[in-house]
Formats: structure tokens, C-alpha cells, sequence
């Protein structure tokens, strides 16, 4: 299928890189790692998990579903993925490395909106994630929120104001281990087109990003 996709449009790289994959699959499949893939049968859901985050101690994992005991019941439009709104949840494990029942993280964070796409400052201390709120007939984009953790308690989460425009989104944050840094994605203007990545930096001095 990429010899004849080849022939309708020649000049993409991509599939020439593709086509030398096929070909060297036989030889991938002699070469095997001493990677072992398990499934996660008891985090696993029917509905979208995914995002995981482990904290600093290894002691829980942190991901993003839409799965039932989600807070918002509202869904995602076909557009973008279906399903309902997500939220963050947590699963703790224990001495034996096994994965707890995943539950909820606090209400300050997880809303009727659309929560997800975490990360961590390399303290875990400060937790940064994204929001999209749904108000009818209003395209107000997504956000990214940052929220202190003090003995696994989450604080009041507080907007990043770094969008040019009420309906840009940015999201999926990645944190330096300072948390002084923060790349996001974004289809802000001035960018390369569609989704970019960018990087902002706090400024102490003036609390702002």
C-alpha cells in the first residue's frame, strides 16, 4: 500500500522511511529487547486513559480518562475524540509495586470542565495541568493551570495568563525540575501553523509567566 501510495505523490520522505520499515521488520522481530509489555488490566477502562505521570517517590501514578466516575458529564464533540469530559485521576501502589483502584483527585482540580494532560515540578511540589471550560456559544479555548501539592493535598489551582487571545488553546504542559519553565503546545499566532510547541519562563520579580 506505500509502493502505490508512492506512485500517486513520489516526493514524500515519509513514505520511503515507511516502505524501509516494512522491509526491515523481520529482522525487528529477531532483534527483541528484554522489554516485557503487561497490560494494565486493573487501570485499564473501555473509555480513554491515558497521559500516566508517576511522582517523585514512585509511589503513585497519575493519569487522564473520560471512564464513568469522571466528574463532568458532558461529552467531547466527534470533532475532537467523543466521549465525556475528562478528569485526572491518581492510582497509589504499594511495597509490592501493585497499582491501587484509581480515585478522583481533589475537587479543586477536577471540575465539570475538561481536565487533563498533568505534569510535575521535579519536587513534586507544584503540578501543572490543562483545562477547557464549555460555555455555550463562547470558544474560550483551553488553559493551563498550576496548583501547589503539600502532603498530597492539591491547593486552590491558578490560571497561567500566556494566551494572545480568549479562544487560543494551550496545553499538555512539561515542567523543568525547577518548575521555572514550562513548554506547552499551542496554536497561539505566530507560530509554524496548527499546533506548535512553545516555552514560557516565571519571572519571580513580577509573579508572572
Amino acid at each position: 500500500n506505500y509502493k502505490k501510495y508512492k506512485e500517486l505523490n513520489s516526493g514524500d520522505v515519509l513514505t520511503d522511511i515507511r516502505i524501509q520499515s516494512c522491509k526491515e521488520f523481520s529482522q525487528f522481530k529477531k532483534d527483541k529487547t528484554r522489554h516485557e509489555l503487561n497490560q494494565m488490566t486493573k487501570l485499564n477502562t473501555t473509555s480513554f486513559d491515558f497521559g500516566t505521570v508517576m511522582n517523585s517517590r514512585g509511589t503513585a501514578m497519575y493519569f487522564t480518562s473520560n471512564r464513568p466516575a469522571s466528574t463532568g458529564d458532558e461529552s467531547e464533540g466527534e470533532e475532537v475524540v467523543g466521549g465525556d469530559f475528562s478528569d485526572i485521576f491518581v492510582s497509589e501502589i504499594d511495597r509490592k509495586g501493585n497499582f491501587g483502584e484509581p480515585t478522583l483527585i481533589s475537587d479543586k482540580v477536577n471540575t465539570i470542565d475538561n481536565e487533563g494532560s498533568i505534569c510535575f515540578d521535579g519536587r513534586g511540589k507544584t503540578m501543572f495541568f490543562t483545562r477547557c471550560v464549555r460555555e455555550e456559544k463562547k470558544n474560550l479555548g483551553c488553559d493551563i493551570y498550576k496548583v501547589e501539592v503539600k502532603s498530597n493535598k492539591f491547593g486552590e489551582p491558578v490560571k497561567l495568563e500566556i494566551k494572545d487571545h480568549d479562544s487560543t488553546h494551550v496545553g499538555q504542559p512539561a515542567a523543568s525540575v525547577d518548575g521555572k519553565a514550562l513548554v506547552f503546545a499551542s496554536n497561539m499566532a505566530g507560530g509554524e501553523g496548527g499546533v506548535d510547541l512553545w516555552i514560557t519562563t516565571y519571572d519571580k520579580k513580577a509573579d508572572s509567566w
